[in-house]
């Protein structure tokens, strides 16, 4: 899955920022988009172009584990209950939200300019 998820990130022109940031330690890429219309697996993939799907979270999606139970769900996903892999079985918005926000900042595009553009011209960083 995951030559498949660099496939896509090659496709979509991403790739050379994907690899700038490893090269230069990044600890943050700004990833533009509206989120309207996605679904949780759009969110996971996104995901995974920085988390390997089995890392251990730290967080696991509750209110499946509470529908399942956590043998049943052991049993029925092969997977740890505290991966992106656990969270992408779960139809549950609230196990997507308490995910979401270890790895979501929400900011406007305003705000980005306004606080930004001014560093990104600097550093050669094409801002639009």
């Amino acid at each position: 899955m995951r030559a498949t998820i660099c496939g896509i990130a090659r496709e979509a022109g991403i790739e050379p920022f994907l690899s700038m940031s490893a090269r230069m330690r990044a600890k943050v890429i700004l990833l533009s988009a509206t989120p309207y219309n996605k679904t949780y697996l759009d969110l996971a993939n996104q995901l995974r172009l920085f988390i390997p799907e089995d890392k251990v979270l730290g967080i696991r999606p509750e209110r499946l584990l509470r529908d399942d139970g956590l043998t049943e769900f052991v049993r029925k996903h092969q997977c740890s209950p505290h991966s992106l892999a656990a969270f992408e079985k779960s139809p549950h918005p609230d196990d997507w939200r308490d995910l979401m926000r270890l790895y979501l900042v929400r900011r406007t595009r305003t705000f980005i300019r306004s606080n930004y553009a001014a560093f990104g011209q600097a550093h050669g960083i094409v801002t639009t």
